[in-house]
């Protein structure tokens, strides 16, 4: 037999979903469930069933739905005590046990887990006073369990799939710091620095608005890491794939020697702005008059698949095919001519978005550090 909690209330024999009646016998049965094994007195039964309004027969009408469940669920599953009932629940029959299990092994078993809800928990009974508790009990754990399996996964390489996931869960619990935390490195990761930024002021005006605090010092770090553009971000262990070998950088070097030199120097210039650039911005760091000038130069890149356009984008938006080859174009500028473009590029940036700077107000902070350190 199976008891599932995790979801809408089912009990599941030889394969088929038992009729466990109405709403009341369903309610004494999630009581029961969420203390297995355990004796649960008719007094708290019957404040569970009825609240504040129990009828004058209110023990009578327990004993009668104890009698309903014992006939589709075994007499011996439900036993009487000296001062109420408790259920018989075997090792990984409950749902809910199974799950907090698995999760205690980690590792694949997290996603084994997981795999166990089939919803909010105790759906059936979710506005009842006695399950208040133990709803949030295992909402935190399976968030926790969540968080866990999304940071193993984002350690082994992957980020894409991981930010679509990441960013409804964000906006469903905004003040869930460990999210922004894990959509941040996705996105930084992923090229992807000032929408990283962007993620940590969001959290920053939220936290403040909401319970007047400011983030935690967990949060805090890893947004001035990404300002340092500290490398131990970074992924470099090559079993994730992330990581360039020899033969990949000799690939990506030949790539890129293949550009004229003036489309590798609007490249770098490029490299500068991120993964993703704007023809904008990238015309006037590069002192160019006109965008039609800058795609000239870049048609090239754009043929030899270096540089494309940015997908579900607004015109006027490119970015690197390759987040390897961008790193290259960047790793080449010497260190101080690259703290002088970050300047340049911050100003441009003041300049474009004048109009409307909140907006962008992490970007442009994201170059200004990096201007200064020299």
């Amino acid at each position: 037999m199976e008891f599932r909690i995790l979801g809408p209330l089912e009990v599941i024999s030889d394969g088929l979903a038992l009729d466990l009646g109405g709403a009341k016998p369903r309610a004494l049965l999630a009581v029961l469930l969420i203390h297995p094994n355990q004796v649960v007195s008719q007094d708290r039964l019957i404040d569970a069933l009825w609240e504040e309004s129990p009828p004058d027969t209110a023990r009578k009408a327990l004993q009668v739905h104890v009698s309903k469940l014992r006939k589709q669920l075994g007499r011996d599953r439900i036993m009487t005590r000296a001062q109420g009932y408790a259920i018989r629940v075997e090792p990984d029959e409950l749902d809910a046990e199974r799950f907090e299990r698995l999760a205690g092994a980690g590792g694949r078993q997290l996603v084994d887990a997981l795999a166990l809800w089939r919803g909010p928990p105790l759906a059936d009974v979710a506005d009842a006073r006695f399950a208040r508790r133990e709803i949030a009990r295992l909402e935190e754990l399976r968030l926790a369990v969540l968080e866990e399996r999304i940071e193993a996964e984002l350690a082994t390489g992957r980020r894409g799939d991981l930010i679509a996931e990441l960013e409804p869960l964000v906006a469903e619990f905004p003040l869930r710091e460990r999210l922004r935390e894990l959509l941040m490195l996705a996105l930084y990761r992923a090229g992807r620095q000032v929408e990283a930024l962007d993620v940590y002021q969001d959290a920053r005006r939220t936290l403040v608005d909401e319970l007047g605090i400011e983030p935690g010092r967990e949060l805090r770090d890893l947004h001035q890491r990404m300002l340092n553009q500290d490398r131990a971000l970074d992924l470099h262990d090559s079993a994730t794939g992330d990581a360039a070998t020899p033969a990949e950088d000799e690939v990506i070097g030949d790539r890129l020697r293949m550009l004229s030199g003036e489309c590798r120097r609007v490249l770098s210039l490029a490299s500068v702005l991120g993964q993703e650039f704007g023809l904008v911005a990238l015309e006037r760091v590069a002192d160019y008059t006109g965008i039609d000038r800058v795609l000239r130069v870049l048609d090239e890149a754009i043929e030899a698949r270096v540089v494309e356009e940015a997908p579900g984008s607004s015109l006027g938006l490119l970015r690197f095919a390759q987040a390897l080859e961008r790193e290259t174009l960047y790793g080449e500028i010497p260190a101080a001519h690259r703290a002088r473009l970050h300047r340049r590029v911050a100003e441009v940036l003041e300049a474009l978005y004048a109009v409307d700077p909140e907006p962008h107000r992490a970007e442009v902070a994201y170059h200004r550090a990096l201007a200064d350190q020299t």
